[in-house]
C-alpha cells in the first residue's frame, strides 16, 4: 500500500518549506497540520515527535519520520527526485549536508540574546562562513579541482571522483557494502539516528571550541543536564518501537546508524 502523507510544522515556512515544495513539484497530495503555539507544548510529549521536535511526516501504519533532512531525502527518493546511483545521490547529498550546517548557523546566531556576542558572530557569519560556504558550493558546481573542496575528510574514489562531508561519506560506504536498510523507509529511520547523532556532535564541537568561560559554563550545563539526556531518552523510545527494544535499532541487522 501506497504510504500516505501527513505533514506536521508550525504555520510558517522554516525548515518544512522545502518538503512542501517537493510535494507541489511532483504534484502528489499530503495533509498537513499547522501547529499554534499554545498547542505545542502538548504535541511535543504527545508521542507523535520523537527527539521532541518538529517536522513530523506521518506515513500511516504507525510509521513517522522526523529530522527535515531526512523527510526530504525520503520524500524525494519516493517521489523520483533523488539520482539513482550511490556516487551521485551522495553528490546531491553534500549539498544538502553544507547547506543545513549553514542553516545551523543561522538559527543559532538568530537565537543569540547578548548583543555583543551577536554582532561578533554575525560579523563572522556575513564575512567569513557565507563566503566559504558558497565557495565550496560553486567549486562543487563547477567540479574545480577535479571535484574536491576544502572541506575534511574527503573520500577519493578515482576516475576524478570524490566525496566531502563526513555523514554524506558514511552513508555512500554504508550503501556500497551492504550496511544500508534495504526499503526507503528502513533507510530513513537509520538517517534519523544519524541526523539526530549529528546535531549532538555539533553542540558538543561549540562547547569544545568556545573560548567565554561564563558561556561555556552555561553551554556545558545544558548539554550534560538536558541535551544528552533527552537525546538518549528520544533514542531508546525509537528502540523500543523496533521488535520491542530486542536486537536493532533498524530492522534485523547491523545498519549504519552513527
Amino acid at each position: 500500500m501506497a504510504p500516505s502523507y501527513h505533514l506536521v510544522y508550525f504555520d510558517i515556512r522554516g525548515r518544512a518549506e522545502p518538503i512542501r515544495i517537493l510535494f507541489a513539484l511532483a504534484g502528489a497530495s499530503y495533509t498537513e497540520e499547522r501547529v499554534n503555539p499554545s498547542e505545542w507544548p502538548a504535541l511535543k510529549t504527545s508521542g507523535r515527535c520523537p527527539f521532541g521536535q518538529v517536522p513530523v511526516l506521518e506515513l500511516g501504519d504507525g510509521k513517522s519520520l522526523c529530522q527535515s533532512a531526512v523527510i526530504l531525502k525520503y520524500v524525494a527518493n519516493e517521489l523520483g527526485f533523488s539520482p539513482s546511483d550511490s556516487y551521485a545521490k551522495a553528490q546531491a547529498e553534500m549539498f544538502v549536508d553544507s547547506i543545513k550546517d549553514f542553516q545551523n548557523e543561522l538559527q543559532r546566531l538568530a537565537r543569540e540574546k547578548a548583543a555583543d556576542p551577536k554582532d561578533e558572530k554575525k560579523s563572522s557569519l556575513y564575512d567569513a562562513e557565507i563566503a566559504k560556504t558558497l565557495e565550496i558550493i560553486d567549486n562543487l558546481l563547477q567540479q574545480k579541482n577535479g571535484g574536491k573542496s576544502y572541506l575534511l575528510p574527503v573520500l577519493e574514489l578515482g576516475d576524478g571522483k570524490s566525496l566531502c562531508q563526513s555523514s554524506v561519506i558514511l552513508r555512500y560506504v554504508a550503501n556500497e557494502l551492504g550496511f544500508t536498510p534495504s526499503d526507503s523507509y528502513g533507510k530513513a529511520r537509520a538517517e534519523v539516528f544519524v541526523d539526530a547523532l549529528k546535531d549532538l556532535e555539533n553542540q558538543f564541537g561549540r562547547f569544545i571550541w568556545e573560548k567565554d568561560a561564563d558561556r561555556k559554563a552555561k553551554m556545558k550545563s545544558s548539554l550534560y543536564d538536558e541535551e544528552i539526556p533527552k537525546n538518549l531518552e528520544f533514542i531508546d523510545k525509537l528502540f523500543q518501537q523496533n521488535n520491542g527494544g530486542k536486537g536493532y535499532l533498524v530492522g534485523d541487522k547491523i545498519v549504519n546508524c552513527c
